[in-house]
């Protein structure tokens, strides 16, 4: 009888556990789905997978578009974390910005950001001035080394860079910009995407989630 109370006690508290967890979970978000799914956005027949989809439920999506030096995969850590904030990503292979903007039209998403770096990130201010969207509404650019000005009033900016990089012209571009906009400068010489791999890590990340959640806000006219 001793042995058989002690199972039962076990079988309790194991039964406990589980629904805590499944409670705990509950009010993490219901529906958020812990995976990632390599797809294919650009339309060229036989084009390789070229994206990474971190699926969430909402509205908002954020896609990610890499430097010249880096792939999808350097985004990876970005949208899981962001996944887990209730917010979709979709990390890119290359700047095939458009395409990606109706991938996630088509799933239903009506506010999207962009995150891009370095040429990357160029190519996405010549693209928005070329293609105007309707759809995205924030833009974080790291530390492009050129690139247009973005004239779009509906589209908040946020420009990031580190004070010794000398090969970002975030600030000249910045300038040139209209608003809503902000600027964010880090100490050190990082570039673009390097400024993840040093001790502005979190902060970076922080920033970044904010943006997306509308808690950094560029300054309006």
């Amino acid at each position: 009888m001793k042995k058989l109370l002690t199972i039962a006690f076990a079988v309790t508290l194991v039964l406990a556990a589980v629904g805590y967890g499944i409670v705990e979970n509950a009010e993490r978000g219901a529906g958020v789905r812990a995976t990632a799914e390599e797809v294919r956005i650009d339309k060229m027949p036989g084009s390789r997978m070229d994206a990474v989809f971190f699926p969430a439920n909402g509205d908002r999506a954020v896609i990610m578009v890499p430097g010249m030096m880096y792939g999808k995969e350097s985004w990876e850590f970005l949208g899981q974390h962001l996944q887990e904030e209730h917010t979709a990503t979709l990390a890119l292979d290359y700047d095939n910005l458009m395409d990606a903007v109706e991938f996630l039209e088509k799933k239903g998403f009506t506010r999207i950001a962009v995150f891009a770096a370095s040429a990357g990130a160029e190519t996405v201010l010549n693209l928005l001035t070329e293609n105007p969207s309707n759809v995205v509404d924030r833009v974080a650019i790291l530390a492009a080394p050129s690139g247009r000005f973005l004239k779009n009033e509906k589209i908040d900016k946020l420009f990031i860079t580190a004070r010794g990089d000398t090969i970002s012209r975030v600030h000249k571009i910045y300038e040139g910009s209209v608003a809503p906009k902000s600027l964010k400068e880090y100490e050190g010489n990082e570039h673009a995407q390097r400024l993840f791999d040093g001790e502005n890590r979190e902060d970076l990340i922080n920033t970044l989630t904010d943006f997306v959640r509308e808690k950094v806000k560029g300054v309006s006219p």
